[in-house]
């Protein structure tokens, strides 16, 4: 009886919850804010941005005339769109990227933001449709991005799907968990000495 309530609070105060997996709505983890960076704005050849309770579909620039030509293709530009949750947590999802870029994936990149920095996940030397399945751990904020280096010669399309968030316990709440297991654990070894 003892092992079995012990086992029981362990596991109980370790418990890790599990947001929603939606884009939108108050199931969110955090608010998902979509922003552009440089001079790219939304629409028309800047790109667009939609959400849905499954799926987040990002387009990046495609438009010269905007100040986001003529980036190049080694770095990356200062034109993007993002879409970013403020919340920290581990993120798991699917992604499809296509290009209808003439010199391929490396006029179009994209890629998470991890804690506010830049991880690339589309292949810039491979195929204009690529894919996968990956997970990030976030302590701040996690979010995604398109940047068009060139913002010419056709735009890129990503689409995330199958999203899901779990929460990271922060170190004050690990040393409460910690704190009450060593509680309940006091506890057993005083009864089994007194017994």
């Amino acid at each position: 009886m003892k092992k079995t309530l012990t086992s029981l609070l362990l596991g109980a105060a370790c418990a890790v919850p599990a947001y929603a997996t939606d884009f939108v709505g108050a199931g969110a983890p955090g608010t998902l804010a979509i922003s552009t960076t440089g001079d790219l704005a939304l629409g028309a050849g800047g790109g667009s941005a939609a959400a849905t309770a499954s799926t987040l579909v990002l387009v990046g620039g495609n438009d010269e005339s905007n100040g986001c030509a003529g980036s190049s293709y080694s770095v990356l530009g200062p034109c993007q769109i993002q879409a970013v949750f403020t919340a920290p947590g581990n993120y798991g999802f699917s992604w499809g990227y296509t290009t209808a870029d003439g010199e391929g994936p490396a006029g179009d990149w994209f890629g998470v933001l991890v804690d506010g920095h830049a991880v690339t996940l589309s292949d810039l030397g491979g195929a204009v449709a690529q894919g996968g399945s990956v997970q990030f751990t976030a302590n701040t904020a996690f979010g995604w991005y398109i940047n068009c280096t060139d913002c010419s010669g056709g735009a890129a399309t990503a689409t995330i799907t199958g999203l899901s968030v779990t929460a990271v316990p922060e170190p004050a709440s690990w040393a409460l968990m910690l704190a009450g297991a060593c509680g309940v654990a006091g506890r057993a070894w005083r009864r089994r000495l007194t017994a």
